[in-house]
């Protein structure tokens, strides 16, 4: 069986580094110092609660012209966040909007992927910098439990994903699989898509897969530099990887606990060569 493993691990380790490389021009600046510490624990679960019940609602009853407008204002705003680093005021606001109407024109899941990579990390690098070590940890605990249950056990984010696919506001990468046996389903969605004209069974990699562990490296970043952030970030791809080639046929894996525990393990690696 061979799936399509190159082009989601390719897009995941760019989206990552590019977080990192965003937040390590940030940390450079007084702003990130001020923004440091406040975001806190009980306003992720407030907002995560919210923000899912919303999606659920709205992808229950079809109002896909709502959950596009949010979906759009949402990879608006993370977009503008990464290039805002880079840029002054209306220069990243006019890269961000002009990604944000490539993305509702061009129906190519490569292009649409592509944008991705800069909204990705501009959420990382933010939430990174916004966060606190030990809040950031509560969080990526939380998350990866919810992680667990909502697609294992209460599978709504595996109906979250398939509605996400099917009015193009899944925030993920897309990606089509190809097996010498037929296809297979590894990811959190899988379906069945037009791509450039073709008719292929997709995949999916969420957005949290990839944003969660690129906050957890920015935070390593913060306190241990930039060695300790790049060796995470190469442990979260290889995590990834090990994912792909472990995940049996036909079966939908929580992503986060996974790779962040990857991302852990490169901190300890890391921390351990530092006593040699």
């Amino acid at each position: 069986m061979r799936t399509n493993i190159i082009e989601p691990a390719s897009l995941f380790t760019i989206a990552s580094f590019l977080g990192l490389f965003g937040a390590a021009n940030m940390l450079g600046t007084g702003e990130a110092a001020a923004m440091e510490g406040s975001f806190q624990l009980s306003h992720f679960i407030f907002g995560f609660a919210i923000a899912t019940v919303a999606f659920l609602l709205l992808y229950k009853y079809k109002l896909d012209m709502l959950t596009k407008l949010w979906f759009r204002f949402a990879l608006f705003a993370t977009t503008f966040i990464f290039f805002s680093i880079f840029f002054t005021l209306i220069p990243a606001l006019a890269i961000a909007g002009g990604l944000v109407a490539i993305h509702i024109l061009v129906n190519n899941w490569h292009i649409r992927n592509a944008i991705f990579l800069f909204s990705f990390a501009g959420a990382g690098a933010f939430f990174g910098i916004l966060l606190t070590p030990l809040t950031a940890l509560a969080i990526i605990a939380i998350i990866g439990v919810y992680d667990v249950i909502a697609v294992r056990h209460l599978k709504h984010m595996l109906f979250l994903a398939r509605r996400g696919i099917e009015t193009e506001t899944l925030p993920g990468f897309i990606y089509a699989k190809k097996g010498d046996e037929g296809d297979i389903a590894i990811e959190e969605s899988s379906d069945t898509e037009v791509i450039e004209g073709e008719t292929k069974q997709v995949g999916a990699l969420g957005g949290g897969d990839v944003v969660f562990p690129v906050v957890f490296s920015v935070n390593l970043l913060k306190v241990f530099g930039p060695l300790a952030a790049i060796t995470a970030t190469g442990f979260s791809v290889l995590s990834l990887i090990a994912l792909f080639l472990l995940a049996e046929e036909g079966i939908s894996y929580p992503g986060i606990p996974f790779i962040c525990s990857g991302t852990l393990l490169g901190f300890i690696v890391w921390f351990l060569l530092t006593l040699i």
